[in-house]
């Protein structure tokens, strides 16, 4: 059974700044991806951590973020890019199935989009945001992001590899007013109602049990 992996013991930022917690990554490949708004990058490594345990990770991340007039790729177009990946990693004798983490960055307009409706429709959400205590939302952020299916177009392509996603945390999340996020609003009003907007997010990736037939 894999062990659970906390965000805290393996974080990436934009720049793949890892903590101490885990020595220098070997990076294996990246590669470059160019949607219709923006590029995409995705970084293929090996990280051992403080406990000498390797983990297979794949970074997720936008060279042009920040850039003037820059927009950002889609969920949907990430996963057209993801396919390729998983099938480049036998390629590179990489196991598929040793893949443990993704990380990533919340910053895709679609994603963004469901997130924030869910998130206004949600009474545990509201009542998250108004303490204003990451260690009170951020566990409310990670499990908002599974129900949403924010990132359901990419659990088509881990099944094809007899993996499963779940998001398993999330750092550095802010907050803004849902008028940013270009949603759709789930009630009457959602003035005034602040959702997440960007964060940092581990996606823990897990082999499919198979189904065993009773006789």
């Amino acid at each position: 059974m894999r062990r659970a992996y906390k965000l805290t013991a393996l974080m990436v930022l934009l720049g793949s700044l890892f903590n101490a917690a885990a020595e220098n990554p070997e990076t294996l490949k990246t590669w470059t991806f160019h949607g219709k708004e923006s590029s995409v990058e995705i970084r293929l490594s090996r990280v051992i951590d403080d406990e000498r345990k390797a983990s297979t990770v794949l970074e997720i991340y936008s060279p042009d973020r920040g850039a003037p007039n820059n927009g950002q790729t889609s969920v949907a177009e990430e996963a057209v890019f993801l396919a390729e990946v998983l099938d480049d990693m036998e390629k590179l004798h990489v196991d598929v199935q040793s893949l443990d983490l993704v990380l990533l960055r919340l910053s895709e307009p679609d994603a963004v989009a469901r997130l924030a409706s869910y998130a206004a429709a949600s009474k545990q959400w509201r009542q998250a945001a108004k303490s204003r205590s990451p260690a009170v939302y951020y566990p409310v952020v990670a499990s908002m992001l599974n129900e949403s299916g924010t990132y359901k177009e990419w659990e088509g392509v881990f099944q094809k590899h007899d993996l499963s996603m779940k998001i398993a945390g999330v750092e550095k999340v802010f907050l803004e007013p849902f008028s940013k996020a270009q949603a759709k609003c789930p009630s009457t009003s959602c003035a005034g109602i602040l959702v997440p907007f960007d964060a940092l997010v581990q996606i823990n990736i897990i082999p499919r049990v198979p189904v065993t037939q009773t006789q």
